[in-house]
């Protein structure tokens, strides 16, 4: 009687032994399938960074029109909701930082579209005013993602700081959309305020985007 039970007892371990087994390998399959899965999303994430790195403006260019400045950019994920703009028009040089909504991947959609929008507002229709242009990209933004369509609910914006450089003048217009401009002047910090508004149908006032100017003579 004891070899017949410790012969059921065996079997019952080889039988156990192999559901185990059989666990395991399932669990590595589906481990290897998420892997892959994983390490396609990744590889595709740095193919866009490539995309979004391809529409920032050039170091060349940034060094030929601002050749005293420097960027620091540091995103936290592959792709950024951050970005930097710079163009020049009509004797100006307009410059612009964003902090879009999202981060990762869908801050990055937004970082685009800003750029996009951008260009289109300055470098196409030619407008070189600090608050004429935040205005028309929040009216842009705006239409690009049906934000004024009440079935469609979306809190994405971009909170944003624009300055006009007149070469000319030597003075700065300075927009901001939830951006303080800080600057040094005679060796002191200096602060101007931004708009408590937000690019974007949502934002924490209903007011007007204001142009503040400053004097670099």
């Amino acid at each position: 009687r004891f070899l017949a039970e410790k012969k059921i007892l065996e079997e019952k371990v080889r039988e156990r032994t192999y559901e185990i087994q059989c666990q395991k390998n399932e669990i590595e399959k589906q481990r290897d399938v998420i892997d892959e899965k994983n390490a396609n999303i990744t590889s595709s994430i740095r193919y866009a960074s490539h995309i979004q790195n391809a529409v920032l403006p050039d170091i060349e260019l940034i060094n030929k029109l601002l050749p005293d400045s420097f960027i620091l950019s540091k995103p936290k994920d592959i792709v950024s909701g951050d970005f930097y703009w710079l163009a020049e028009k009509n004797s100006k040089i307009i410059f612009a930082v964003g902090d879009c909504t999202g981060h990762g991947v869908s801050g990055a959609f937004m970082s685009l579209l800003g750029i996009a929008l951008l260009n289109e507002i300055v470098n196409i229709q030619g407008i070189t005013r600090s608050d004429t242009i935040v205005t028309k990209l929040r009216e842009e933004i705006i239409r690009s993602l049906q934000q004024s369509r009440k079935e469609i609910a979306t809190l994405d914006g971009i909170d944003l700081a624009l300055c006009v450089f007149d070469q000319q003048k030597r003075r700065i217009q300075y927009t901001g959309a939830l951006i303080d401009l800080i600057y040094i002047r005679d060796k002191k910090l200096e602060e101007v305020k931004a708009d408590n508004l937000s690019v974007s149908l949502l934002s924490p006032d209903s007011g007007l985007f204001t142009k503040k100017e400053i004097d670099c003579r």
